[in-house]
């Protein structure tokens, strides 16, 4: 290496030490919540607009909202919180989520541990957990891996609920599968229109049906979802066997007033 490269290295190596010692104060005035007190804001639902907060990515740079939620469309992303000295959340650091591991599946057993699976994903809705929700998407995928997609209704469900509770990367892996199951009979079209619209949503696009409903933090009412072509969407729930949008969002408490039209 020649002296100049040599000194543009140890300057380059510098600075990056510099910038990181400097990161490093700055976050040691702040502390990181616990798993556990993140959770109880999430679902007290005290945590602030995520607008209101510095936002870093795992190099420790800042980033704006557009840019993370960009982010979250092609990455699975976890996060850490920090709060200030009154117990403020002042920043959220995003980082990739730990790969997926393999888990060894009882290929003779698909119903029965996909019925423990489905209690296990229905006991944290009320309060979400999404640590359980990616174990359970640990399992299911190794399973559908190691024996193929299941066809029995019941576990069918299952799988749909595991993936559903996660990242659209893994909704979009294996929704053609559940189209085959859905084209089978043996998995409700309904059910995959549900899916479908929560894959649009994550890539940023509209949805079909109006299945999706958000409630973001700092928000006291729910809302539905960005929608393509509103004035058309009964006619398209209707082909998929979904009641009137209107009587779905009542359980939201959400009003829904488009003047409905046929093609």
């Amino acid at each position: 290496m020649s002296f100049a490269n040599l000194l543009k290295f140890s300057i380059q190596s510098f600075l990056m030490v510099f910038l990181a010692s400097l990161f490093s104060c700055q976050s040691s005035e702040l502390r990181e919540l616990s798993y556990e007190e993140f959770m109880q804001r999430v679902n007290e639902r005290t945590m602030p607009p995520i607008a209101e907060v510095m936002i870093r990515d795992e190099y420790g740079q800042e980033i704006s909202p557009d840019s993370l939620a960009e982010l979250a469309r092609v990455r699975d992303i976890d996060q850490r919180v920090f709060v200030d000295q009154d117990g403020d959340v002042s920043e959220v650091h995003v980082i990739p989520r730990r790969a997926l591991k393999q888990i060894s599946v009882d290929c003779d057993n698909i119903v029965g541990g996909l019925d423990s699976i489905y209690r296990l994903d229905q006991s944290v809705r009320s309060e979400f957990d999404p640590r359980i929700d990616y174990s359970n998407l640990e399992y299911v995928t190794s399973l559908i891996d190691q024996c193929g997609m299941p066809q029995e209704r019941s576990a069918l469900k299952t799988v749909f609920y595991v993936l559903q509770h996660n990242h659209t990367i893994h909704q979009k892996k294996y929704i053609e599968q559940l189209r085959e199951q859905a084209a089978l009979g043996n998995f409700s079209r309904s059910t995959l229109a549900m899916m479908e619209d929560r894959i649009l949503i994550g890539e940023g696009k509209q949805q079909l049906y109006g299945t999706q409903v958000v409630r973001m933090p700092g928000e006291k009412q729910a809302r539905l979802d960005d929608l393509f072509e509103p004035e058309y969407v009964n006619q398209r729930r209707k082909e998929v066997g979904l009641g009137p949008i209107e009587e779905y969002l009542e359980s939201f408490d959400i009003e829904f007033s488009v003047q409905q039209k046929v093609r």
